[in-house]
């Protein structure tokens, strides 16, 4: 009988300032790949970018798609060479994120240009139902084909206020599909939309140069994106070939996010403290 491989442990951090939760998974013996789960109010759910992932020591995996104010905890599954799995990791400590004011909004494919929309009107859902009425001859009753009550539909106008704001939203918006996480006082739930038709106009009225922008979407409730799409395309050893010290790192990525987003190859010599600790630039590196 094959002995499977040792179970991973699983540490999620929260520091209250990003939006999203940091996990630390340390894979235990024989691990080559992990597959990292959360569980929050909704059920089980595989976190992105975190799917049979090669590890050859402690790993950072950040989860941007917590729902706020909701708990949740994380376990782990290890497998080695062959695929086989190991017992799944106890259930972490609880998490639970939250923030006030405007929602958080980031893009599946590169999470660096998440923004807070300051959102002006957001006020109604419509939930629609595929029907039709059939009047066959000789019957004076209709009969309905009545389909599955569609998931909501929505329209959102938000605010920008600089022109850097704009072009961040342009970009922003140019990914079909966005994930919004509204506080959690406001009732909404947090999950993916597909952005329709975009329209953008001048705050009326103008109020001298004031460059304040009025962004309007067509939203439409849609399924998340596979787990595994996701801009992180770099591993641990892509960093190390690209870096010789910590300082080489800091002094070319202003933050974590924008280390995982680009890889290119640093021209510093500065000298610094050996890159020896994988899971450690999450903590010498500043958050956005």
């Amino acid at each position: 009988m094959t002995t499977p491989p040792a179970a991973p442990t699983v540490t999620p951090v929260y520091e209250g300032i990003a939006p999203y939760v940091e996990v630390i998974v340390t894979p235990g013996a024989d691990n080559q790949t992990i597959t990292l789960y959360r569980t929050d109010a909704t059920g089980l759910h595989t976190v992105r970018g975190a799917v049979r992932a090669l590890v050859s020591g402690p790993a950072v995996f950040l989860d941007f798609e917590v729902p706020f104010g909701e708990t949740a905890t994380y376990t782990a599954v290890g497998y080695d060479t062959i695929g086989t799995a190991s017992p799944s990791s106890p259930p972490s400590a609880p998490i639970t994120m939250d923030i006030t004011g405007c929602p958080v909004v980031h893009d599946p494919t590169d999470v660096s240009t998440a923004m807070r929309w300051r959102v002006a009107d957001w006020e109604e859902l419509t939930y629609g139902r595929a029907a039709e009425v059939l009047r066959p001859m000789l019957s004076a009753l209709a009969v309905g084909l009545i389909g599955t009550r569609q998931e909501p539909e929505s329209t959102m106008v938000v605010l920008t206020k600089t022109d850097d704001e704009a072009a961040a939203m342009r970009e922003l918006t140019r990914s079909p599909t966005v994930l919004i996480r509204p506080p959690a006082s406001w009732g909404w739930p947090s999950r993916y939309w597909l952005l329709g038709e975009v329209s953008e106009r001048r705050r009326s009225p103008k109020r001298g140069d004031a460059p304040a922008r009025l962004f309007e979407f067509a939203l439409t409730a849609v399924a998340a994106p596979g787990t595994t799409i996701t801009s992180y395309l770099y591993t641990w050893a892509t960093v190390v070939d690209a870096y010789d010290t910590w300082a080489d790192v800091i002094a070319e990525k202003p933050s974590w996010l924008e280390l995982l987003r680009h890889v290119p190859p640093t021209t510093s010599n500065d000298p610094g403290e050996e890159l020896d600790e994988p899971h450690a630039a999450a903590r010498l590196l500043d958050t956005p």
